[in-house]
C-alpha cells in the first residue's frame, strides 16, 4: 500500500544551503508538526527520499535525529513510526510542560523589560485573526510564536531547550484544542489575559493564567482524546508491508 507521504508531489526545490540532513530532518518534523504525518504514521525511509528529492542516507540521519527529540520512534527491522502516546503519557507530558512554563513565567517575571511585548501583541493578533478565519495551522504557529515570546524572556537556555522539545513533541495533541468547536473566544480571552498580565508586570497573573490555560487545554485534548480509536498495537496489521528491514 502506498504510504500517506509518497502520494504527496516531490518538493524538487529542497536543498539549496546548509547541512542536507539537517534541512530534511526540519522537512520532517514539519510533516509531523502541522499534520502531514500523523501519530502512528509509518515513515519510510524510500518514500521519503523520493518525496523530498534526496538520497535515503540523509533520510536515516534526519529520522534518527527525530528519535532523539520524541517525535519518532524505531522498530527493530521495520522502521520508523510517528511517535503515538498514550493518554497517561498526554497528562504526563502536558504536567510537565505546565510546570516548566511556569518557572519560565517567574523567571521572566524578575524583570518584565525583558518581555518583547510588541512581538507578543503581534502573536495576539495574529491568533485573533486565526480564530476568526477559523484557521487551524496558522493559529497554531501565532500560539508558538506567543509562547516563545514568553519562553525566550526567561533568558534561561537549558529550560528553554526543553520547553522547545516538549512543546514540539505535543503539537498534536495542541491540535485538539484547537480544532474543537465553540471554544474560539474562550481561548482568545486566555491568552489576552496572559498579555495583558505582561503589559500591567504581575507576576502572580501571569502564572494564574498560564495555570487556567493548561487547565482548560487539558480537558479539552483528554475528553477528545477519548472519543479516538484506540491505539493500535504493534501487530502483522499495523507493521508496514516491506521487503526488507528499514534501520
Amino acid at each position: 500500500m502506498t504510504s500517506r507521504l509518497s502520494r504527496k508531489r516531490k518538493d524538487t526545490s529542497l536543498v539549496t544551503y546548509g547541512h542536507i540532513a539537517d534541512v530534511v530532518r526540519d522537512k520532517i518534523r514539519d510533516m509531523i508538526l502541522d499534520g502531514q504525518a500523523k501519530p502512528g504514521d509509518w515513515l519510510r525511509q524510500a518514500d521519503l527520499a523520493s518525496t523530498l528529492g534526496v538520497s535515503v542516507m540523509p533520510v536515516r540521519e534526519a529520522l534518527r535525529a527525530l528519535e532523539a527529540e520524541g517525535l519518532v520512534v524505531f522498530y527493530p527491522m521495520r522502521g520508523a513510526q510517528v511517535t503515538r502516546f498514550s493518554i497517561p503519557q498526554v497528562v504526563e507530558m502536558d504536567l510537565i510542560l505546565e510546570e516548566l512554563e511556569v518557572l519560565a513565567c517567574k523567571w521572566l517575571a524578575e524583570d518584565f523589560n525583558r518581555v518583547d511585548m510588541a512581538r507578543l501583541e503581534g502573536a495576539l493578533a495574529g491568533l485573533e485573526q486565526a480564530e476568526r478565519q477559523h484557521n487551524v495551522n496558522e493559529r497554531l504557529k501565532m500560539v508558538r510564536e506567543f509562547k516563545y515570546a514568553l519562553y525566550e524572556a526567561a533568558e534561561k537556555p537549558l529550560l528553554l531547550e526543553i520547553l522547545s522539545n516538549l512543546f514540539d513533541m505535543g503539537v498534536r495533541y495542541r491540535r485538539i484544542f484547537s480544532e474543537a468547536a465553540g471554544l474560539g473566544s474562550a481561548r482568545v480571552q486566555a491568552y489576552r489575559r496572559i498579555y495583558t498580565a505582561c503589559e500591567a508586570r504581575d507576576a502572580a497573573e501571569l502564572v494564574a493564567g498560564t495555570r487556567d490555560l493548561y487547565a482548560l487545554a487539558r480537558r479539552t485534548v483528554l475528553a477528545g482524546l477519548q472519543h479516538e480509536e484506540p491505539v493500535a498495537t504493534l501487530s502483522s496489521a499495523t507493521l508496514p508491508a516491506t521487503g526488507r528491514a528499514e534501520e
